[in-house]
Order: C-alpha cells, then sequence, then structure tokens
C-alpha cells in the first residue's frame, strides 16, 4: 500500500526552498560544464611580451606596436585565445624583464644553445640570413673570414647575440665592436663613414636605410654570417606549458594557412615612418 506524506506549512515552505537550492546547484553545475574556451582565457593570467626596437621585426609607431614578429605574436594570441600586450624597452632591459615576471615573454630572440634551458620557446618566427655589411664605396674593406672583420669596426647592440658572438671570436669591446643602444642606432654613423661594418638582412636594412634617405643600392654584403640561429618567442619558465603549446599550434596554423607569409611580404618595402632609433 502506497503511503501518501503529507506536508503542514512549515514543511511545505521546507520543500520549497530545497527545490529552490537544487535548481540553483543545477544551474551552476550546467554553467560550468558549459564554460566556453573564452571563459577559461578570462581565468587566465595576461602574458607580457617584452621587446626592443628592432625594425621590421619590431618596433613602436604612435605608440602602437608593429612589425613582421610583433604581428605574428599578436596573431599567435588571437589564435591560441591567449591575452597578451607588448612592451618595448631596451633589449638587456626587456630580457631582464622577460626573465623576471612569471607571465612574461620576449621576442624576437635568437634561440641559442646556452639560452635553451632559461625560457620555454615558440618558433622559429620570421628571420633571414645575416651578413656584414659595408658602404659600397669602401672598396678597403674586403673580408673572406669573421677574423678579417677583426681590423675594422664592428657596431653592434649591447647585449645583443652578435656582441655575444664576436667577442667569443675575441672581438675587443672599445676597439673592433662598437656599442650601441639598439640594432639600427649606428645608421647614421655608418652611412657617414665613422662606423665600418654594421650586421643587417635583406630584410632589415631597407628599413634602417630609409630614414636616411638611403637605400639598399648604397650598401653591399661584406660577408655572410653563418649559425647565427633564427628568431623565437622566449617565454619565462612559470608560464603554463600549456599555453606554450597553445602558442606553437597557432604558429604552425598561422604558416600552413599563408598568413605568416603575407605578413613577412607586407614588411618587405621600406618605409621612411620606420624610425631608425
Amino acid at each position: 500500500m502506497r503511503k501518501t506524506m503529507v506536508f503542514g506549512v512549515g514543511g511545505r515552505r521546507l520543500l520549497s526552498l530545497l527545490m529552490v537550492l537544487t535548481g540553483a546547484f543545477a544551474a551552476m553545475v550546467l554553467s560550468v560544464a558549459k564554460a566556453s574556451p573564452a571563459d577559461k582565457v578570462r581565468n587566465e593570467p595576461v602574458l607580457h611580451f617584452y621587446s626592443e626596437h628592432f625594425p621590421p621585426y619590431n618596433f613602436e609607431q604612435d605608440g602602437v606596436a608593429k612589425g613582421i614578429n610583433a604581428e605574428i605574436v599578436l596573431r599567435l594570441c588571437e589564435l591560441a585565445n591567449v591575452r597578451c600586450d607588448i612592451q618595448f624597452y631596451p633589449w638587456l632591459r626587456a630580457l631582464e624583464n622577460a626573465q623576471k615576471d612569471p607571465q612574461g615573454g620576449l621576442f624576437s630572440i635568437v634561440n641559442t644553445q646556452k639560452r635553451q634551458p632559461l625560457f620555454q620557446w615558440v618558433g622559429p618566427l620570421a628571420s633571414s640570413q645575416s651578413f656584414f655589411y659595408k658602404l659600397k664605396t669602401r672598396t678597403d674593406i674586403q673580408l673572406n673570414s669573421v677574423d678579417d672583420a677583426k681590423q675594422f669596426g664592428v657596431a653592434v647592440a649591447n647585449g645583443d647575440i652578435y656582441q655575444e658572438q664576436l667577442l667569443e671570436q675575441g672581438f675587443e669591446r672599445g676597439k673592433n665592436l662598437l656599442d650601441f643602444p639598439t640594432k639600427s642606432a649606428p645608421m647614421d654613423m655608418f652611412l657617414k663613414g665613422k662606423v665600418d661594418l654594421v650586421i643587417g638582412s635583406e630584410i632589415v636594412m631597407p628599413a634602417w636605410l630609409a630614414p636616411y634617405k638611403a637605400n639598399i643600392n648604397d650598401v653591399e654584403q661584406a660577408l655572410e654570417l653563418r649559425n647565427f640561429g633564427n628568431n623565437y618567442l622566449a617565454l619565462n619558465l612559470r608560464v603554463s606549458p600549456a599555453v606554450q603549446q597553445r602558442l606553437q599550434q597557432a604558429l604552425e596554423q598561422l604558416k600552413s594557412s599563408g598568413e605568416f607569409a603575407q605578413i613577412v611580404e607586407r614588411y618587405r618595402k621600406p618605409t621612411a615612418n620606420v624610425t631608425s632609433n
């Protein structure tokens, strides 16, 4: 025989309260179950990417991050659903910030054996073959090896990979290795013949020369520099490895879609709007 439960006024109120609480709990469970990727992104910390003035790869113009690798990095964040911002500093300060900031990153940085354990890596980003460049009028400069360049003044950015590796090969700061605050900073002195050699590539040289109303026909490659590595995005070791994987997957997607190549090609045309230092 089935029993019928009878509730008084107090019992009915208790039952109503239980039904409300049960409904609220069910709604909360459903909401969590249906959490979108955007909800997850909102719960992740913002990544702070530090960079240097290195046109046309990365530079700041009117308060906005511009350049080949700056655009690529921002697109990676979009594709990977990662919130990020870009801040510009002199190279050594940018490097220090990326190592100290638990949600920090750095680009464009060459991935070397010495640097490998210091970061998590996403890349390679856009890069191009580097050369010693001289003025076309400097017929006195003839290089057959890197050692030949020790007879001349070579401009490098302070703390840069080229400074690091040339020091290891016996160059001396203040003698044949001349420090500048950025990679493009020596261009004025170079064009005036006060610096013998600069290090650049077919991508960066037109952008560095344009502000001085010079062009690639005014210079020539004196010697190819090999084994210096490619540009990467380096992430602080405390950034979630899952975020690193998403960014790397986004980079592969960007390359396979052809958008990566399109971004590089857009910046191959020199522009006087890109300031050299």
